[in-house]
């Protein structure tokens, strides 16, 4: 128990030094459903176009929230819950999962920090942001974590053009 406490500390004050200075926004400045959907489709193109099996995508606000999802036909059915673990971390932490692995292992007292309730560490969740601000997240699964990695940040790119 002591071990998940360091974790959240941890992981709550290297969200307050690494965020945007501008992170803090009011609900209706978050991810809107019509930006969700673009994310969501932009996914499934660069899947298609890479040949790459059908994938699971997940758009959280910034409160951790589902806003939107979408499971391609064929995908594997485990990639959902993975999706949605990937999507709802880097929502509540502007981390993509990748970099919570890395805080875990690196961060003193942090190894608890993906024993909290829905988070994980496998690549392929990476946070939202829309003019410096943390405004969600998305994950992806469907393949290797790389691969799901990969598609998250291109379309993540996508959005804060």
């Amino acid at each position: 128990m002591v071990r998940l406490v360091r974790a959240v500390c941890t992981l709550v004050t290297a969200s307050a030094l690494l965020a945007p200075p501008s992170a803090s926004l009011s609900a209706h400045e978050g991810i809107s459903v019509d930006e969700s959907e673009a994310i969501v489709a932009a996914c499934v193109s660069v899947v298609k176009e890479n040949g790459w099996p059908p994938f699971s995508i997940a758009v959280y606000d910034l409160g951790g929230q589902l806003k939107y999802f979408v499971s391609m036909d064929g995908a594997m059915p485990g990639s959902v819950d993975l999706a949605m673990l990937k999507g709802r971390t880097s929502a509540r932490f502007p981390f993509s999962t990748r970099q919570v692995e890395e805080i875990s292992q690196s961060a003193s007292g942090a190894s608890g920090l993906t024993d909290l309730p829905d988070m994980t560490s496998v690549a392929g969740g990476v946070p939202l942001f829309r003019n410096g601000k943390h405004i969600g997240g998305v994950g992806v699964s469907g393949a290797l974590p790389e691969i799901d990695e990969q598609c998250a940040i291109l379309v993540a790119a996508a959005l804060s053009d």
